[in-house]
């Protein structure tokens, strides 16, 4: 896998450009060029506001694994096992690899009987950063019900058992009979699902003899429902 600089993985996906895939870059060399987070909480979310859609959602979400970042590495390498680890998901699998540029399929369960599961692809390209960092940068392949969806996810070495974890998440759907929950409620619980993710990552890989399983449902003891309320009902412009 190539040394790249951050921001690189923006010029090799050839997804769908979102309304703020032009800032991932930007953000990427802030996270890169700052002195790694010191959470205050198993998580911290900071939620941003599009200027006129209130369904176009975007998320921070900093952690502090106190796990070795080859151990951190391992748990987000194992994409094939994501719909065991992250609560919502039925399917979740890599579809083709090309060196560090890879294709995976999503297939998430819908909020609603009445509402069909959500499918979707999504581009990664992961680069190695200085210092044994590493950058996951992903974008929405094609539109389907999502129409847009930009993130990346930048893990560096704080010391020999700790690892700094940094995510920035901005999608939006054509989220039809789901509009029914309310805007409030769709961020509710586009949030909850990014936190219990993350959270379950990072269990994961503080706890070798957990599985991918137990991991997800001890994620839910650790997230503050204040903590997703706080984030929904403050949010900064973007």
């Amino acid at each position: 896998m190539a040394i790249a600089k951050a921001g690189l993985g923006d010029n090799r996906l050839s997804g769908v450009k979102g309304f703020y895939t032009p800032r991932i870059s930007s953000l990427i060399a802030q996270v890169e060029s700052g002195d790694a987070p010191k959470p205050q909480s198993s998580i911290e979310l900071t939620c941003y506001r599009h200027p006129s859609d209130k369904y176009y959602i975007g998320v921070k979400q900093v952690l502090l694994i106190h796990a070795a970042i080859e151990k951190v590495k391992a748990v987000l390498d194992d994409i094939n096992n994501y719909d065991h680890l992250f609560p919502g998901y039925k399917d979740v699998r890599v579809v083709s690899r090309n060196g560090a540029d890879l294709l995976t399929y999503w297939e998430q369960t819908a909020p609603l009987p009445i509402i069909p599961n959500i499918k979707y692809e999504i581009l990664y390209h992961i680069s190695e950063l200085k210092n044994s960092a590493r950058l996951y940068r992903y974008q929405l392949y094609k539109p389907t019900r999502i129409t847009a969806s930009d993130g990346f996810i930048l893990i560096r070495s704080v010391d020999a058992a700790t690892t700094s974890y940094v995510e920035y998440d901005f999608f939006n759907a054509n989220w039809g009979a789901a509009k029914i929950l309310g805007a409030k409620k769709i961020w509710r619980d586009s949030v909850e699902g990014l936190a219990l993710s993350d959270l379950a990552t990072k269990l994961r890989a503080e706890n070798d003899s957990w599985s991918d399983e137990r991991s997800r449902r001890e994620s839910r003891k650790w997230l503050k429902r204040e903590q997703v309320e706080n984030c929904v009902n403050h949010r900064i412009a973007l």
